[in-house]
């Protein structure tokens, strides 16, 4: 609760806070709308195209009894119910991903941009040396957007961000710039094959016209610069 209250809205990586946030929406909006949609199996059928967060917020926002109650129990749950009991679930889920040590839980642990390799990604056996993934801070609701879809074993994974960058200078075409989240090249055993995955994470860029040294070059300029 002392982190929660302390979260100023800035999913990064390296916080509990937005990891936290994020499960407990999760559990809240299955809390909420699961009953009415048939239970949990269709529930989770529909969920990954929504989140639902913009209904969510309605229900309360408008502390609106009949959504927040359970209609699978004789009870009458209210949505102070809901929230608290989501919040448990939510905290249960996390210290069975990542133990018990809070100081241990980080959003970029469960949040990792994947690039998928097709169609070795399909195969459980070697698709983790195909597949390229890293820490990412951001979500569904960010300017740098990093969407999860809250689904199957990874279900905060992101699996839909910028695989492209790009900053064209129309005024000086030179001074355009590019990054991409993989590399550039398509063999797995070759450097290019992943050595712009840590500048994507960075926010950093590549001048387009490949001026300059490429080592230099992947140690460049910040897009915070």
């Amino acid at each position: 609760m002392q982190r929660l209250a302390a979260f100023d809205g800035e999913m990064r990586a390296g916080d509990a806070a937005p990891l936290i946030f994020a499960a407990w929406a999760r559990e809240m909006a299955r809390a909420v709308f699961a009953d009415e949609m048939g239970g949990d199996e269709s529930y989770l059928r529909q969920v990954g195209r929504s989140d639902f967060r913009a209904a969510l917020e309605g229900v309360l926002e408008r502390n609106d009894a009949w959504w927040c109650d359970d209609k699978t129990t004789p009870a009458v749950e209210t949505c102070d119910q809901l929230i608290s009991r989501s919040l448990d679930r939510a905290l249960d889920e996390l210290q069975q991903r990542l133990g018990a040590d809070i100081a241990r839980w980080q959003w970029g642990a469960v949040h990792q941009a994947r690039s998928e390799h097709r169609p070795f990604s399909n195969v459980k056996e070697i698709a983790p040396m195909f597949e390229l993934r890293a820490p990412t801070g951001g979500d569904n609701y960010t300017v740098n957007v990093a969407r999860y879809h809250l689904k199957g074993k990874e279900p905060y994974l992101n699996e839909h961000a910028a695989s492209l960058r790009a900053i064209y200078d129309l005024g000086d075409a030179a001074n355009s710039s590019v990054m991409h989240s993989s590399g550039q090249s398509g063999l797995f055993l070759a450097p290019q094959y992943r050595d712009l995955v840590a500048p994507w994470v960075a926010l950093r860029d590549l001048p387009l016209w490949g001026r300059g040294d490429r080592k230099l070059i992947l140690q460049g300029r910040s897009a915070a610069q």
